[in-house]
């Protein structure tokens, strides 16, 4: 058997050789597999990827890598309206994700969280 050095998905160097325990020898692995997202979790999910995707959006926009070409960014003129939008934006979902009967009750804790990190740097 010829051994070499293979680089696997993850950038670490395989020898050849093959583990001396399989993965089903792991006492958790039957935990692991049958681990699913409640509904709960997936409303929660839902709920946070909608929260980060303007955030999102505005940090590739203002790095000149968003939708609009105008590689204007780094200007003051357009971080703070920016900061304004993502501000509003938190403002509606702490509304929006109130109801902790719907919604995972740390939801609005960090919805707070950011806004009070966002609004610390807000000049105007």
């Amino acid at each position: 058997m010829e051994e070499r050095q293979i680089k696997g998905r993850r950038g670490i160097a395989d020898t050849g050789h093959l583990p001396t325990s399989r993965p089903t020898d792991h006492p958790f692995l039957e935990q692991i597999t049958l681990d699913e997202l409640s509904l709960d979790d997936r409303v929660d999910l839902m709920a946070i990827l909608f929260i980060l995707k303007p955030i999102q959006a505005l940090t590739l926009e203002l790095q000149g890598m968003g939708s609009k070409k105008d590689y204007s960014n780094g200007y003051l003129a357009r971080v703070l309206p920016a900061m304004d939008e993502l501000l509003a934006h938190l403002d509606s979902a702490k509304i929006t994700y109130l109801d902790t009967s719907i919604y995972s009750i740390y939801l609005p804790t960090s919805i707070n969280h950011g806004w009070s990190v966002l609004d610390k740097y807000d000049l105007l």
